[in-house]
């Protein structure tokens, strides 16, 4: 689902989250998800929390880890900017084989990421070297992810934006049905 016409993300942003969003707004494009609509609601709506206003260009894509070398060291999710002088473009990969709520909550985590890297809080200087804020790490990958103050920041913020977007959400996850509540309706 991708919402792109001005209008239709006036209109969206009003009625979920009852703000004005300024016309140039966002673009938000989904692939290999089994519900692009909520997916591109969180997006947004994470967006509006970080109070990220500027037109942005976000492409979620929902992979299978496994077949790629490079996020399969165990990464649930990773988010790339593509042009990290202005940080307007970012892909954003979510591994396919989990569950629907930890996708949400991997991508709660991302969109901070993608904040990061728009506030030019994060910069990534090679593939060794990362800078947070003015302090650089030249060799990061011998940090702990834990011990990261880019991932503890993430990790911190997205529990607090996935809560938020769940109370306003207008797109509703299916409700679970157990197998004894299946059993009972027969």
């Amino acid at each position: 689902m991708i919402f792109s016409s001005p209008s239709s993300i006036l209109l969206y942003g009003y009625l979920l989250f009852g703000v004005h969003i300024p016309a140039m707004q966002s673009q938000v494009f989904v692939n290999g998800s089994p519900n692009d609509l909520l997916v591109s609601e969180q997006v947004y709506g994470h967006l509006a929390q970080l109070n990220m206003q500027a037109a942005l260009q976000i492409h979620v894509f929902y992979v299978d880890f496994s077949l790629h070398p490079y996020l399969k060291n165990g990464y649930r999710g990773y988010t790339h900017c593509l042009d990290p002088d202005q940080g307007r473009n970012f892909r954003i990969f979510i591994h396919k084989g989990l569950k629907p709520r930890t996708q949400a909550k991997v991508l709660a985590h991302e969109m901070v990421h993608v904040k990061q890297y728009y506030m030019r809080e994060l910069r990534i200087k090679s593939q060794k070297e990362v800078c947070w804020h003015e302090e650089c790490f030249p060799n990061f990958s011998h940090i702990l992810y834990q011990n990261r103050p880019w991932e503890q920041e993430a990790i911190l913020k997205a529990p607090k934006l996935l809560k938020t977007f769940r109370k306003r959400s207008f797109v509703q996850e299916k409700p679970r049905i157990s197998q004894q509540g299946l059993n009972n309706r027969r």
